[in-house]
């Protein structure tokens, strides 16, 4: 398994698809959490 993704990584393409996969994850997560803060201290304003 760790041999699997060490040679998976090896690839430059594939690191850089994982890179760009977890770049946009990051920035939707972070846009959401900030959207639920938002709200939350709406609804407590209250």
């Amino acid at each position: 398994m760790i041999k699997r993704f060490a040679d998976y990584m090896d690839s430059a393409e594939n690191r850089r698809k994982l890179t760009i996969r977890l770049g946009i994850f990051m920035i939707v997560g972070g846009i959401a959490f900030n959207l639920i803060m938002l709200y939350a201290i709406v609804f407590l304003n209250k």
